[in-house]
């Protein structure tokens, strides 16, 4: 029983750390910012045909490792997101292997794209 406690205390404690590179639509959207960023979608090409983000690099997941050939420096911002999260968590672990350091999961994009449409219209002056 004391096996079991200590193996659950030990997996609740790493927990986060598996989902570290997570971000809210905020922080991935002032990380964006950022000149130096890289933004890729990790959905397919239809998926990436029929919406994406501004400047975004479509690299399918399974293949991420074709990111190397993109970016050298394994310490840039990478910004990854697909429509819910899981696959950009696939990539985000294939690039932690990789070396890569520098690794946001901004998850859905249409959670990322909500965000921004709701700060632009927010910014919208109504008259009065």
């Amino acid at each position: 029983m004391k096996k079991l406690a200590l193996l659950a205390s030990v997996l609740l404690l790493l927990s986060p750390l598996a989902k570290a590179g997570e971000v809210s639509p905020t922080e991935f959207w002032q990380m964006a910012g950022n000149p130096d960023s890289v933004i890729v979608d990790v959905r397919t090409s239809g998926e990436f045909s029929s919406g994406h983000i501004e400047k975004a690099l479509n690299i399918p997941y399974e293949q991420i490792a074709r990111l190397g050939d993109v970016v050298a420096d394994k310490s840039a911002p990478i910004l990854l997101y697909c429509r819910s999260g899981r696959r950009a968590d696939v990539a985000e672990q294939t690039l932690r292997g990789m070396g890569y350091t520098n690794i946001s999961n901004g998850m859905s994009y249409n959670l990322l794209m909500l965000k921004s449409r709701s700060d632009a219209s927010s910014k919208i002056k109504m008259p009065g």
